[in-house]
C-alpha cells in the first residue's frame, strides 16, 4: 500500500484543487504514510490539513464572534507556521527552545511557547500592550499546539484550557 501513496497523494491534491483549496503535496504523503496510532482522529486532521482546508468552526460557535481580547485586523504574519507546520515546529523543539508567532495586525501583539529544560512548555501571549502579557504552563505539547493554533486563527477560546497568570507588571514601569 505505501508504494501508491505518492499517486494517493497526487489523487487527493487534484481534488483539493477542483475545490478551490491548495494542497501541500508533501504532508499528504507523508500523513498517507503515518500510521494511526492511538487515534485515526488525530491522522484525519493532519489530513484536513494537509489538503489546505480552511479550519472549521467548533459547534454551536458564531462565526462572526472574535476573541475580546484580539485587536481588530488580528492575524499572524503571512509565512508563519500554521496548522501541520505549526505542530510539526512546536513538538520538534528542543529543550530549551522556543517558538515566536508575530502579529500582522500590530508588532505589540505575539503569542509564544519555551520548551523548558525541565521538559513542560511555557505559553505566553501579549496583545499589543506590555500590561497584557500574560503566561501559563503545561505539561502537554497537544495542549500547547491547540492554543497556537487557536491564537493564529484569531479564535475565541484557545485561551480557556489554561489558568493565565498576568506577567504584564514585569515590563511595565510602575
Amino acid at each position: 500500500m505505501l508504494a501508491e501513496v505518492a499517486g494517493i497523494a497526487r489523487e487527493i491534491a487534484d481534488w483539493a484543487a477542483e475545490a478551490g483549496f491548495t494542497a501541500d503535496l508533501k504532508a499528504l504523503r507523508e500523513v498517507l504514510a503515518e500510521r494511526a496510532d492511538p487515534f485515526v482522529e488525530d491522522l484525519f486532521l493532519k489530513l484536513i490539513d494537509a489538503c489546505g482546508l480552511p479550519p472549521a468552526r467548533p459547534e454551536g460557535e458564531d462565526p462572526v464572534k472574535i476573541d475580546p481580547l484580539a485587536h481588530p485586523g488580528h492575524r499572524p504574519v503571512d509565512g508563519g507556521p500554521h496548522g501541520v507546520a505549526l505542530e510539526k515546529a512546536v513538538l520538534n523543539l528542543p529543550r530549551d527552545g522556543n517558538l515566536v508567532l508575530e502579529c500582522a495586525g500590530d508588532e505589540r501583539c505575539y503569542a509564544q511557547v519555551w520548551h523548558r529544560p525541565d521538559g513542560t512548555y511555557q505559553l505566553e501571549y501579549r496583545d499589543r500592550a506590555p500590561a497584557e502579557h500574560y503566561r501559563t504552563r503545561t505539561v502537554s505539547a497537544e495542549k500547547a499546539v491547540a492554543a497556537l493554533q487557536g491564537w493564529t486563527a484569531g479564535g475565541a477560546g484557545w485561551r480557556d484550557a489554561f489558568q493565565w497568570e498576568s506577567i504584564g507588571s514585569w515590563f511595565t514601569d510602575v
